[in-house]
């Protein structure tokens, strides 16, 4: 009779040896992505190399604020890339394949994340017309692996809870929603002094509506006898959404053909402390959400 620890190292090995599989197929996914933008593509176009911006960002060059900000948020876009092929490819095989189940998000981005951690920096420092320096590198490849975690964890949903999925995705757009217009409450005395009043009301709706959906699909969950949402995964959700598929969105159909990657200023507040403080508010907006519609 096997020991009981011998007998745990097959289904060990099991989830390695498909963990490295699915990470070493993800990290050629995001390495071709990334390959494609800064190797291969024309980074005049890609990247908006002095496109006319106007007054507000009168630097375009190749190594701008504004520009080096499209560099890092090749991440997030890639990341939306294979948020919606990995989730969708574990909701097929979970329909399909009998017990299918995708190895831990965990060991699969640790694979994933060795190799493209090793890989990216060096091609994008490497390769095509300028060479990015080591800071710039480092900051994309940072981005990129960020992504990837927001981007693998939903997998194990997909394949095993996809309704639950789904409710969750739902709830997380009220969320994105809340992410999105909270950053631009500093920019909303500007808008005043210059009469931007239409602009400000986006602002302000944008708050009302995050919060009642929000509110208003917790009512609705709570009446359909469905356990109780972690306000922490709504928080997740709603980073998913705001901060991989939207900017995966606005490079597929918001760029005119043109396929250019964003600034972050477009997802992103513009300081550090900005962002931080709208992630905190938008934390303590839901966990209050949440308080008030249980």
């Amino acid at each position: 009779m096997a020991h009981p620890r011998q007998a745990e190292h097959p289904s060990v090995d099991r989830r390695w040896s498909a963990a490295l599989i699915y990470g070493g197929v993800i990290a050629l996914a995001v390495l071709a992505w990334m390959g494609y933008w800064f190797a291969v593509a024309d980074r005049y176009r890609v990247f908006l190399y002095f496109h006319a911006m106007g007054p507000l960002y009168p630097d375009t060059s190749p190594f701008s604020a504004v520009t080096v900000s499209r560099y890092w948020m090749t991440g997030p876009v890639a990341g939306g890339g294979l948020l919606v092929l990995y989730s969708a490819a574990n909701w097929l095989a979970g329909r399909f394949i009998s017990g299918y189940r995708p190895p831990p998000w965990q060991l699969v981005w640790l694979v994933a994340a060795l190799a493209v951690g090793f890989t990216l920096p060096l091609l994008v420092m490497t390769q095509n017309h300028p060479p990015m320096p080591a800071l710039i590198a480092v900051r994309v490849t940072g981005a990129t692996l960020i992504a990837l975690v927001f981007a693998i964890a939903p997998g194990d949903w997909a394949a095993t809870r996809p309704g639950q999925l789904l409710w969750l995705a739902a709830q997380g757009m009220g969320v994105a929603l809340l992410l999105q217009t909270i950053i631009h409450i500093p920019r909303m005395g500007i808008w005043l002094q210059q009469d931007r009043w239409g602009w400000v009301v986006v602002v302000i709706g944008g708050l009302c509506v995050g919060v009642a959906w929000v509110w208003m699909l917790n009512v609705v969950h709570r009446q359909r006898g469905a356990p109780k949402t972690d306000p922490r995964l709504q928080l997740v959700a709603g980073f998913c959404i705001a901060y991989l598929l939207l900017p995966l969105l606005h490079h597929l159909v918001g760029t005119d053909g043109y396929f250019y990657i964003t600034n972050s200023d477009n997802f992103f507040a513009r300081t550090v402390a900005a962002q931080l403080a709208a992630w905190g508010v938008t934390a303590g907006a839901v966990w209050l959400i949440n308080r008030a519609s249980t």
